[in-house]
């Protein structure tokens, strides 16, 4: 089954390996480690991002992104997208540019990020 976390601040530190199966979260979400393994991501609020991430399908973050690490979002089915609607802001250090691994890139108010595209 897939997976919904609701809660007000989320965290894993350690990361996450999924099983196949789409992940919600529902609040505010500081994810200190890679994201694998899952078919779609969701998160409502905003995001600390330490690790990469990567899913079959859609990738949607709501809120801000703050990069505490170099990081690379991927998505590999043709039609995924991946959708940043809100800033995508690095923590007080200066990190590399996003790079991002799929067709479809969309990203909402990004005027401080350089977007990386590969195939």
């Amino acid at each position: 089954n897939d997976t919904v976390l609701t809660g007000t601040s989320l965290s894993a530190q350690g990361g996450v390996v999924g099983s196949g199966k789409a992940l919600t979260l529902a609040g505010n979400a500081d994810l200190g480690g890679n994201v694998s393994g899952v078919s779609s991501l969701a998160i409502s609020g905003t995001t600390r991002l330490a690790g990469n991430v990567s899913s079959t399908g859609d990738q949607t973050y709501s809120g801000a992104i703050t990069l505490a690490s170099d990081a690379t979002l991927s998505a590999s089915s043709a039609n995924a997208a991946i959708t940043a609607n809100s800033s995508v802001n690095s923590d007080s250090t200066a990190r590399a540019p996003v790079g991002v691994t799929i067709g479809d890139v969309s990203f909402g108010s990004s005027k401080y990020m350089t977007l990386t595209m590969r195939r």
